[in-house]
């Protein structure tokens, strides 16, 4: 089930488990009213995507996707997402943007990942995948209340607020669309703590215990040889 973080300015919020493909129990949405002012971002969260000015250090953006400098909405064609004098990226029928975090998050996988949706729409959906390319998770506009076509609706726009554990290894988002258009702005992201696997613990501690039984062996080692040298010289 899904909580929502600020009940303040939560308009949804929807069990999407069982609509997510891949191992996704633990991936979880928060849908968000589009006027939540200075509370758009959690605790540990950057903004890292803003079309009003480049991407933070690291940040990839590849895939096909048109950048709309403060047009605002297009009633049948797209829906600006929170503000209508503010830039913002549509992906059209057929295409696809591919946001990779890697470079910005030194490696690590994402505990946290935002976003302002514009219109939201069945036929647009949202990937999560790993760092090597691996579908993670799907989720789909339909697990939310559609408003298709509806520009300029108080509610037709909204924040979602993604959130995984770690063991997802979540690095990639990648929006797509089979219909116009999948508007988006303001993408944001935590990195998270990565915390060694049980295994890797173990493997870890091994090598450690098998490390320090090496230096005693050399140390004893030294002290013999030393003890020889001595009772030779003497």
């Amino acid at each position: 089930m899904l909580q929502a973080r600020n009940p303040g300015t939560a308009v949804a919020c929807v069990a999407i488990g069982a609509l997510l493909a891949g191992p996704a129990a633990a991936v979880t949405a928060v849908s968000q009213s589009i006027n939540n002012g200075s509370k758009m971002l959690r605790d540990g969260e950057s903004l890292v995507v803003t079309f009003d000015r480049p991407a933070s250090a690291g940040i990839r953006i590849d895939g096909s996707g048109q950048i709309i400098d403060g047009i605002g909405s297009v009633r049948g064609l797209r829906t600006a997402p929170r503000d209508a004098g503010d830039s913002y990226r549509a992906v059209t029928a057929g295409a696809s943007t591919t946001i990779d975090f890697r470079g910005w998050s030194g490696g690590k996988p994402l505990s946290l990942l935002s976003f302002d949706w514009g219109t939201i729409d069945s036929y647009n959906n949202v990937d999560f995948l790993d760092a090597g390319g691996a579908l993670v998770a799907s989720f789909g506009g339909g697990a939310l209340p559609i408003v298709e076509g509806r520009t300029n609706l108080l509610g037709a726009s909204r924040r979602l607020l993604f959130s995984f554990a770690p063991k997802q290894r979540v690095t990639t988002l990648r929006l797509r669309s089979s219909g116009n258009s999948f508007e988006f702005d303001n993408v944001a992201a935590a990195a998270a703590n990565v915390v060694p696997e049980p295994d890797v613990w173990a493997f870890l501690i091994i090598g450690f215990a098998m490390i320090g039984g090496r230096m005693r062996r050399l140390r004893r080692a030294g002290g013999d040889a030393e003890a020889v040298r001595r009772a030779v010289t003497a």
